[in-house]
């Protein structure tokens, strides 16, 4: 049975030009904890040059305590870039038969275009699709995915 599930005023951050270590992640989760941030979806580019792009979301209202991080992180790795884009919702979507159910990815895309969402980031499980939207595609969004 699908269940969908919704949380709005979402930021998304973007760390570019990242060390390719697994090390320089931890730590850098480890700041954001220290901050009182939460980390919601997170998702890597591959590897290229030695370097990678990461993006994660956080509450919108914890933009202000994650800029404290981000300038520490400035100061730290000068090449790392931070962009962060506020005004978004994620649309999780959670069905146990996804795992085994051939198209099911394909179906929600097709829902989510027809809707005119616009995603941001997407991050998957066996049992999950979790969609980041700009906020005003939320409730077009929701209703195409009750179909």
């Amino acid at each position: 049975m699908k269940n969908v599930s919704f949380i709005e005023d979402v930021a998304l951050v973007t760390l570019k030009g990242c060390p390719a270590d697994i090390d320089f992640f931890a730590r850098v989760l480890r700041m954001i904890s220290a901050a009182g941030v939460n980390v919601d979806m997170i998702s890597q580019t591959p590897p290229s040059g030695g370097h990678v792009d990461m993006c994660f979301t956080v509450s919108d209202s914890d933009v202000p305590s994650l800029l404290t991080v981000t300038s520490a992180l400035s100061s730290q790795f000068p090449s790392v870039k931070t962009s962060i884009n506020g005004n978004n919702c994620k649309v999780a979507v959670f069905d146990e038969s996804m795992a085994n159910e051939p198209g099911y990815a394909a179906g929600i895309f097709e829902k989510a275009a027809a809707a005119g969402a616009e995603i941001r980031l997407i991050t998957t499980s066996e049992n999950d699709i979790s969609m980041l939207i700009v906020n005003d595609g939320l409730y077009p969004l929701l209703e195409a995915l009750k179909g």
